[in-house]
């Protein structure tokens, strides 16, 4: 073990020095920078140390790093003045409220600045997200890049569901590979390559991504590329197991079909379920099955991990009404529904207003899409990020992500994309509504065909 923990550390090592080569070298420093941010969310579990309950990833430090590029890229462009969601800032005071002493909350220090952290990271990441793509140019690197890492994500998984021996081949990189049975008799993947089975949280993410891809680079090798690289995102999702990523993506499938109006693929897809579903393996069905039970209100009888969420939801609910003012950072543990968790911790009024961001958020989004000034480029990028944006709301409230950096940095950066999708888009907008009447409802947006 220590011999392949030394190897691991120096390819690190040599990794890290060729990325600061290639940054330091870059004449975009800023935007290769944030495709190194997004690059690195991929590496997962990875992290360093520094108390028992205080672990940092390398996403987290590059992050950091383009702050204050991006501070000054904005001050020698001189562009729309940085601002943060007014969410954000109305969040801020609960943040130093969720510090203040409680009889009821002793975990140490560490932990409570590990949970207020992974909040603080939407800070500069939305700032830093903002100044990279104020050029339309940026946008394709930045989404290729974030499906690239999803599918690398999937793939690993893959690699080592199908074949566990090629833990043998990257020594210290992978750990037990073999799949976990549930309780169903589903083997679950186990995504060691990663860390853990949440690597499928930036799949769920990415996937609609892809959708723009296909646009975007339509030659047939590149399709061909895309085609692939959708379905290993799918078959990652399967083997992991996760019925809640299943049911998301059937939402997601389901969104398209209605805002793109491709009624004869959804249709296509529909009969191909009926007519599959009897060929899936006997432990898929019953998974399925499972998730039914979940899906009429009764988690208690779908299986041992539905009756543990719904016990551990309904008890945080409680906690959360006792202390109406928060009981502070990491008191409630992990939850898994972050709206619940902010409730319990940073009181009823943050977690109100952390339901209401993300609910007015995207019904800002929908109604963005219904803007008939976009162009069809600009219309197609908002619905992806749209369904990206679902998956968001989903995680937060089933899931539970802002407990680590690794699960909340995709959400968060999802997040940013849309905000800044909808703050460029609100500007082409207000500006085309005071051209001739003609000409409003046409594809008139120049500024974000994103050639």
């Amino acid at each position: 073990m220590q011999e392949n923990n030394y190897h691991r550390e120096v390819l690190a090592i040599l990794l890290a020095i060729a990325c600061a080569g290639a940054f330091l070298a870059s004449r975009h420093k800023l935007r290769d920078g944030f495709l190194l941010f997004i690059a690195t969310l991929g590496l997962g579990y990875r992290t360093l140390a520094l108390t028992p309950a205080l672990k940092i990833i390398p996403a987290e430090l590059v992050l950091w790093c383009l702050l204050p590029l991006a501070l000054v890229s904005d001050h020698r462009d001189g562009g729309q003045p940085l601002r943060l969601p007014a969410w954000v800032l109305a969040m801020l005071p609960f943040w130093l409220i969720a510090w203040l002493p409680s009889r009821e909350n002793e975990f140490p220090w560490d932990a409570r600045l590990a949970e207020c952290r992974n909040f603080a990271l939407v800070v500069p990441l939305f700032l830093v997200t903002s100044v990279v793509l104020r050029d339309p140019r940026r946008w394709r690197p930045v989404v290729l890049a974030f499906t690239a890492v999803s599918v690398w994500i999937a793939a690993m998984g893959l690699l080592e569901y199908l074949y566990p021996g090629a833990a043998e081949l990257l020594p210290g990189f992978m750990g037990n590979p073999d799949p976990t049975e549930a309780d169903d008799g589903f083997k679950r993947a186990t995504f060691s390559f990663y860390g853990s089975a949440t690597g499928v949280f930036i799949c769920i993410l990415a996937l609609p991504l892809s959708l723009r891809a296909w646009e975007w680079w339509p030659s047939l090798p590149a399709r061909a590329v895309t085609a692939v690289g959708v379905a290993i995102q799918l078959a990652g999702l399967y083997v992991s197991g996760y019925r809640s990523m299943w049911l998301l993506f059937a939402i997601q499938f389901a969104l398209y079909v209605v805002l793109r109006q491709r009624y004869v693929l959804g249709l296509a897809a529909l009969c191909l379920a009926f007519v599959g579903y009897s060929t899936l393996p006997v432990e898929t069905r019953e998974r399925l099955q499972s998730l039914e039970k979940v899906l009429k209100g009764d988690p208690r009888e779908a299986d041992t991990s539905g009756k543990k969420r719904w016990d551990r939801a309904t008890e945080t609910f409680q906690y959360a009404l006792d202390q109406p003012g928060g009981h502070g950072w990491a008191a409630s543990g992990w939850v898994h529904s972050d709206f619940l968790q902010v409730a319990a911790n940073q009181g009823l009024i943050a977690g109100i207003i952390f339901l209401g961001a993300y609910t007015v958020t995207l019904a800002r989004l929908a109604l963005s899409l219904r803007t008939r000034a976009l162009s069809r480029d600009t219309h197609a990028l908002g619905v992806s990020l749209f369904l990206s944006f679902v998956a968001v709301g989903a995680m937060l409230l089933t899931q539970g992500v802002e407990f680590l950096p690794q699960t909340v940095l995709p959400v968060w950066l999802t997040w940013a994309l849309a905000e800044t999708w909808m703050r460029e888009t609100a500007a082409v907008v207000a500006a085309t509504k005071q051209l001739a009447p003609q000409l409003y409802g046409q594809a008139v947006c120049p500024a974000l065909q994103l050639r």
